[in-house]
């Protein structure tokens, strides 16, 4: 089974402004992501895309690679837990 996320993607453009000074901007767009509960590895808020961006959004790491996704780490794992038959894991020594 399948989750469903929100994948954001920072976008940016340059401009020069009438001074001849060089703006940057930046924005997030999102699309939606699915993702297999059981190839998440980890789930971190990513501090400095949520400072920048003012939006919280997370790293989720995967077998298959590292997504930056919209929501905190615990909305995430409300989601993986609630839309299926994952449960959680927790290793033993």
């Amino acid at each position: 089974m399948l989750i469903k996320l929100k994948e954001a993607h920072k976008i940016g453009s340059t401009f020069r402004d009438n001074d001849g000074r060089t703006i940057a901007q930046s924005k997030l767009v999102y699309r939606d992501l699915y993702i297999n509960p059981d190839h998440i590895i980890s789930i971190n808020e990513d501090v400095e895309g949520t400072r920048s961006t003012g939006e919280t959004i997370s790293r989720v790491e995967t077998t298959r690679g590292i997504f930056v996704v919209s929501g905190t780490p615990a909305d995430i794992r409300k989601e993986i837990f609630t839309s299926g038959k994952s449960q959680p894991k927790v290793l033993k020594d």
